[in-house]
């Protein structure tokens, strides 16, 4: 027998290794995972990153390509210049190789890029529709081609010179391409944008940045490592120290034990047959639990104290009317405790309502009219009215939930403390709203007021 309490007064010791290994394997395996996490991150910054150099420097190219052909087809007009002399070849290519560029970009399928470069697409379809026709040269045909393009033969003078090259040609070909280069200027600056972005995204994942972070993980999780194997081990050895005392101590109390005779201690049989309650006892049980008169001072409800804390002096429960009194003599502050501890205590005291369906629609509408709130029927309201001192006081109603469907009209009559949307739910009343009737069955708020979530 001695020696199974020896055991069991040192079995706790045993587990203290355990824990080493335990957390060596823990800290191992978090040196793991935080190396991974590095690799991830960077492969990811890596791959992240859209390289726009190649399509800025083709529109760039093609933009200037746009223009000096717009000069020339000027000078045309003016008679300045042969038209066969004008130079349609360079902007194709500038086209073909912006085009190029695009579907590269596009070919990655970066999502954050994709409707943009889908619209640079678009719109090198449409400019394409007048540089390709030009490959050619300014002959007839493609002048007429060019012509139903622009939706000039819609215009007599031109029809009747369809396929000549004139102001009315040139001036729409001019403000054609002014306004689709505005359109590829706008979604090439987009690009730079989500680009920058980007950039300054894995500037913040630098490789060396991330690295020098790791190094000094590192070293706090070594740190760690040495601090607890050292505490670890000092609880060891004091482990060890208070067992073996106990050990002792309890050598000596069994061998005094042995040596005391039995003959001082009564047999239980005995104690039992010769115990008799007292008189005085008796006397006491047999009186009548006299309850205190109450207090003329407010004091505050603890509806949390349970009669289980001193069950022979338990008082019947309270009936409705020392109920109603409690409360119509409860100051605010112990209006709000009862509220904060047994919030259906109040049901029966207090007037349900719910805001109007106007006050509603107002509100949406944007208009900073103060909330309107109408009697209903039990079970339909939100919120309660309690009159106290001439005092109308609102409160929600005991069985409320408040999330981001009625938040809305909640914020409306009382500040909320601390809320945080699809995580709060349960608060605590720090203040009731004060309400005056507009009319017979509708009060209007005065005085908004607080809840701690």
């Amino acid at each position: 027998m001695k020696k199974v309490k020896i055991l069991k007064s040192l079995l706790p010791l045993l587990i203290v290794p355990c824990l080493l290994v335990d957390c060596q394997a823990l800290i191992t395996r978090a040196d793991e995972i935080n190396h991974s996490s590095y690799v991830v991150s960077q492969q990811k910054s890596e791959s992240d990153a859209p390289d726009i150099k190649e399509l800025t420097q083709a529109y760039n190219e093609f933009e200037q390509s746009i223009k000096t052909l717009i000069n020339e087809l000027q000078e045309v007009v003016k008679n300045n210049k042969d038209k066969n002399s004008v130079d349609v070849k360079t902007p194709n290519d500038k086209l073909k190789q912006l085009r190029q560029a695009n579907d590269n970009l596009l070919a990655q399928k970066k999502s954050s890029l994709e409707d943009t470069l889908n619209n640079i697409n678009t719109t090198l379809n449409e400019i394409s529709g007048i540089v390709e026709p030009l490959a050619n040269g300014l002959t007839v045909k493609n002048v007429a081609q060019i012509q139903n393009f622009l939706g000039l033969t819609q215009d007599p003078s031109v029809k009747r010179n369809l396929g000549k090259f004139g102001t009315k040609t040139q001036t729409a070909m001019q403000n054609f391409f002014n306004e689709r280069n505005r359109k590829l200027a706008a979604n090439i600056e987009e690009l730079k944008k989500v680009s920058q972005n980007n950039a300054n995204i894995n500037n913040n994942q630098n490789p060396a940045n991330l690295e020098t972070e790791n190094q000094q993980l590192k070293t706090e999780i070594k740190t760690f490592y040495w601090k607890y194997n050292l505490s670890v081990t000092a609880a060891f050895v004091a482990g060890i120290c208070i067992g073996l005392l106990g050990v002792i101590s309890y050598q000596k109390i069994r061998n005094k034990g042995s040596n005391e005779t039995q003959s001082s201690f009564p047999s239980p049989e005995v104690q039992e047959s010769t115990y008799t309650p007292s008189e005085n006892y008796q006397n006491y049980t047999a009186q009548p639990i006299k309850q205190e008169p109450e207090s003329k001072s407010k004091t505050k409800i603890n509806p949390s104290k349970s009669a289980t804390e001193n069950p022979a002096n338990t008082p019947a429960a309270p009936n409705n009317k020392s109920i109603t009194k409690i409360i119509n003599n409860a100051s605010v502050t112990e209006l709000i405790t009862i509220y904060n501890q047994n919030r259906n205590s109040l049901s029966k005291y207090a007037t349900e309502v719910s805001e109007t369906e106007e006050s509603i629609n107002q509100r949406r509408l944007g208009s900073h009219q103060t909330a309107i709130l109408e009697k209903v029927s039990k079970g339909k309201g939100s919120y309660w009215i309690i009159h106290k001192e001439g005092i109308d006081y609102l409160v929600p109603k005991g069985n409320i939930k408040i999330n981001e469907y009625n938040y809305k009209t909640v914020e409306s009559l009382f500040e909320c403390q601390g809320y945080q949307p699809g995580i709060s739910s349960n608060f605590v009343l720090v203040k009731p709203a004060q309400v005056t009737p507009s009319s017979q069955q509708t009060w209007e708020i005065v005085d908004y007021g607080v809840l701690k979530f």
